[in-house]
């Protein structure tokens, strides 16, 4: 396998050298516009000089007969352009300010010659973009910078964006956009993707140190971007330059600068929580004004804690475990490595050589209230990635680029020696995913060719392709430790058969195999510009996605429907996955100053790894999860001193145990149709407002459902399929539904101010609300009643930002966010537990009271049917934080400066609850009555305030 991914990089290599057509995100800007005299008459042959002015690397072009000119594949940077042509003067504009993605429009007029004239203006960079009509933000080097960030994770910056909220409820993903999924999210990094194909989550941290800047797309990409039926999150790394600069620093957080969360006051117990982050950069020139070079390098090391409900292992302070929750330890320790080369091989090409490097151990995984126990966690991603772009003519060029991934990633249990114990207010023992171990290596093929057409307006045509070929090796040994389900909290007691448990759950066979995945995608995008007024922005996209792996194909019909069900076979490839892009901007009065932009797009995501897995892992042969129901019916129970847990036990789960499984009834792409319309005004040459109404409708989304679980509850029929226990089938037939009105205020970095405000009014329903979350339903029979708030709907969210120069060298920052609360659902136990006998204790809900005394507004459910209290019927209380960063600058020289930083996050100490599933009371426990009267209380908070020192020297 080696051997081949190996021959098909080489072969590349010989493609991208002898000029290449695949393609990648956007990792340039560019300038285009027109050339005339003072009578408005084209200029043909003039010479249009783009000048970086920190790498001095100048890229000329000449305008056309009808005396347009375009500027492409310009680094993100400062410019200073020259327009001359022999007879008129000479025209020179400083100081212009390219942003990634960003294509300004700049026409020139010049002026007839009459003595010696040389024209100098300092120009001032537009705010909007006239020709594109998607939703983006762009977060600049002010910002990562000068904000505040825990953590030092740069993109905790796209919390700035309209309609961007972090991902709370699940483990998967880091950011939930246009009210998708956690795991829709697109991550490129210098034009390469940077995801886990695992669990379509970012794969490689990069040092905020070593990023010039990213820029968070939201809605109504162009065809060029893809594999997200959300948004995409693209960041350009930093580069080296004519002059060597660098920088090292240090932060230090001792626990004596935390205050106490709202449990450590009540319990009186410490929360232990200190960091120290500490790194350095250098950057400079290895051949002047051709080849520079830049490295980074960062290493962090937290020790936090966790709140959790307390056991023998994490008791309460006293020793005993009648507290509500007690403290454990969570380590942290990671380093991050980027190496990077820029070479100009001449006047019209160049190439860019990236290395990666991260290692990332986290211990407490998965853990945080009601989960007591988790994992240790280790991640080695690593990549090296070779970019070019040509220039081929004054109206097109090229772009390149080839990419090597690997990632290794290791859960290991944090406790052997004990069952996963499982009760309606904790879970603890052998975490009962795990050990799971993931390796994947990756091949990367893309570029894009542009031409533009200069016909009746300006075609900017973009076409390309790009490949990803990737080997995972997976295992996968889910409830290999065993695991007990009790219905209530209450202490084992033997002879008392209220505490025992329901069930006992045992995976058995081989938990690894190796897999294979090969992405296509090609595109095809036209940004055409009507008139100086109207732009449209017209693309198609296809994709298509094969995997392969062992399957078993073991074909059952079921005995009563006649169902038919393959087991351990992964579904034919979805071919049909044309994604049409349609956008427009229109210059409202050819100013560039009001922009009216919309347009609709379709947009697809690969399966991610995991659901694959899940249908090949879980066929009743490979490898099975068995159960025994009522333990205690083989285990006497009754004997004095019995205890849980137990060590796993086969025998519990015999041969004559039927399995699990989890076959995979289609494999259709997810998409999502995304809708906007909105404007863009500029205020002043400072300030941009943006109002846009966004509607995203997801389709074909994963969910699972139990083919075995009975209709009628009173006299339940013999299971369909006999011979297995539960028949998990997944499906992609789940949808979600966003609607917003997203406003934002920008106010670029100028006269030593800068200000972002983003504000979001927006609902999010879904009828699954993740794959990993509940995957289950609490009617198997009526599966659009699951319909309800998303996982995520959080209908107002602010984020406000700044950064402000003071006198004598002072800079504050500050990032103001405000959140209204995460839906709650609220679940049955106790007697109720497994009310619809799907063998899912955790999906039951109750029914609906309006005029119940309890949190969740529910009574007990009926005997004959599922309770009817909607989904996610509950809600949180808010989150409001504001942090703060105070710097004082220390010039000796121009070129030797030390910064002195004070850091406070949550600086007013709010006390803001964790309302999670994993962190809230929502287990309905009608005969319990401590159980009812925590109902809807979080046992989890995010951090309260922490404080931190760092010195900084930039040279």
């Amino acid at each position: 396998m080696r051997r081949k991914a190996f021959g098909i990089l080489g072969l590349f290599l010989v493609v991208l050298f002898c000029g290449s057509l695949v393609y990648g995100a956007e990792t340039t800007a560019s300038i285009i516009g027109s050339v005339s005299d003072d009578k408005g008459e084209p200029l043909p042959g003039a010479t249009i000089t783009a000048l970086n002015t920190a790498t001095n690397i100048a890229h000329t072009t000449t305008s056309s007969e009808k005396g347009f000119y375009l500027v492409p594949l310009l680094p993100p940077g400062t410019y200073t352009v020259t327009v001359e042509i022999p007879g008129f003067v000479k025209e020179v504009q400083k100081d212009i300010v390219l942003t990634l993605g960003k294509q300004i429009v700049h026409d020139f007029q010049l002026k007839l010659i009459v003595a010696s004239q040389l024209l100098e203006v300092t120009a001032e960079t537009p705010l909007i973009d006239p020709t594109k009509s998607q939703l983006a933000v762009t977060v600049g080097q002010t910002a990562i910078k000068s904000l505040p960030l825990n953590g030092r994770d740069y993109t905790q910056l796209s919390l700035l964006a309209p309609g961007v909220k972090p991902v709370t409820q699940t483990n998967y993903g880091q950011f939930n956009i246009g009210g998708q999924r956690g795991d829709a999210v697109n991550y490129t990094i210098d034009g390469a993707e940077n995801n886990f194909s695992y669990t379509n989550e970012s794969r490689t941290l990069f040092t905020q140190e070593g990023v010039r800047e990213f820029q968070i797309l939201t809605n109504r990409f162009s065809a060029e971007y893809g594999r997200s039926t959300s948004g995409v999150i693209n960041v350009v790394s930093k580069s080296g330059t004519n002059e060597f600069h660098g920088n090292g620093f240090f932060f230090a957080r001792p626990e004596s600068f935390n205050s106490k969360d709202f449990f450590a006051q009540q319990s009186g117990e410490n929360f232990p929580s200190s960091l120290k982050q500490g790194g350095a950069t250098l950057g400079g020139p290895i051949v002047r004004n051709r080849t520079f070079f830049f490295v980074a390098y960062e290493q962090t090391g937290i020790d936090n804690s966790l709140s959790v409900s307390p056991t023998d292992r994490f008791p309460c302070p006293d020793g005993s475990v009648n507290c509500s929750t007690t403290v454990r330890p969570k380590p942290i320790d990671l380093k991050l490595l980027t190496v990077k080369a820029d070479h100009q091989i001449n006047s019209t090409n160049s190439m860019v050589f990236r290395y990666n490097f991260e290692k990332r151990s986290e211990g407490a995984y998965y853990a945080g209230g009601s989960y007591v126990d988790g994992v240790t966690t280790t991640k080695k991603p690593q990549s090296f990635a070779v970019s070019e772009n040509a220039i081929i003519s004054s109206n097109s060029y090229n772009e390149a680029l080839v990419q090597y991934g690997r990632i290794l990633r290791v859960d290991t249990p944090e406790v052997t020696d004990s069952p996963w114990l499982y009760r309606p207010s904790s879970a603890t023992g052998w975490w009962y995913c795990c050990p799971q171990r993931f390796l994947e290596n990756r091949i990367e093929l893309l570029d894009t060719y542009t031409h533009v057409i200069n016909a009746k307006g300006e075609h900017s045509v973009r076409v390309g392709g790009d490949y990803i070929h990737i080997s995972p090796e997976i295992t996968f040994a889910q409830y290999s430790g065993g695991a007990y389900f009790f219905g209530t909290d209450t202490p084992f007691k033997p002879g008392d058969p209220s505490t025992y448990p329901y069930l006992y759950e045992l995976g058995v066979g081989n938990p690894t195999t190796k897999d294979k995945n090969n992405q296509f995608s090609a595109f095809v995008q036209d940004d055409w510009r009507v008139n100086d007024r109207l732009t449209l922005n017209l693309g198609l996209r296809y994709d298509i996605e094969n995997f392969s792996g062992p399957q078993s194909n073991t074909v059952v019909a079921g005995v009563r429907t006649g169902t038919i069900i393959d087991l351990g076979k992964i579904p034919p490839v979805d071919k049909n996955n044309f994604g049409p892009r349609l956008g427009f901007a229109y210059d409202l009065k050819g100013q560039g100053k009001t922009i009216i932009r919309g347009g609709w797009g379709r947009y697809y995501k690969p399966i991610f790894h995991n659901i694959y897995n899940n249908a090949l892992f879980f066929d009743g042969q490979y490898y099975a999860i068995k159960g025994l129901d009522d333990p205690c019916s083989i285990i006497d129970c009754t004997i004095p001193g019995r205890t849980f847990p137990l060590p796993p036990d086969p025998a519990l789960v015999n041969g004559s145990s039927p399995p699990d499984v989890r076959p995979m009834q289609d494999g259709d792409v997810a998409y999502s149709d995304q809708t906007s319309i909105g404007f863009q005004h500029e205020l002043s040459k400072e300030f941009v407002i943006n109002a846009d109404y966004v509607r995203v409708r997801g389709h074909d989304l994963t969910r699972e459902h139990n083919l075995n679980a009975p209709k009628d509850l009173i006299n339940p029929e013999p299971p369909d399929f006999p011979n297995y226990r539960r028949v998990r089938i997944l499906t992609t037939d789940a949808q979600s539904w966003y609607n917003a009105l997203q406003l934002s205020v920008q106010r670029r970095y100028r006269n030593n101010f800068l200000f972002t405000v983003a504000y979001t009014y927006s609902k999010t329903e879904e009828d699954e609300p993740d794959f990993f979350f509940v995957a289950e339903p609490n009617d198997q029979y009526n599966l659009p009643a699951e319909k309800g708030p998303g996982l995520h709907d959080e209908r107002h969210v602010l984020a406000v930002s700044g950064v402000y120069d003071l006198p004598k060298g002072f800079q504050i920052g500050s990032i103001v966010r405000a959140n209204s609360g995460i839906p709650i659902n609220y679940t049955v136990s106790g007697i109720y537990y497994d009310h619809n006998q799907d063998g899912f204790p955790s999906d039951d809900r109750p029914d609906f009271d309006p005029n119940s005394p309890f949190a969740c507004k529910c009574a007990p459910p009926p005997a004959d049917r599922p309770g009817n209290l909607p989904r996610n019927s509950g809600r949180g209380t808010g989150y409001f934080t504001v942090d703060l960063r105070v710097a004082k600058n220390f010039d000796f020289s121009k070129r030797y400066r030390v910064e002195l930083i004070f850091e406070a996050f949550n600086l007013l100490n709010n006390t803001n609850f964790n309302f999670r599933a994993a962190s809230v009371n929502s287990t309905v426990v009608f005969e319990d009555p401590e159980v009812m009267k925590n109902l809807g209380t979080a046992t989890e908070v995010y951090p309260a305030r922490q404080m931190q020192l760092g010195v900084k020297f930039d040279f």
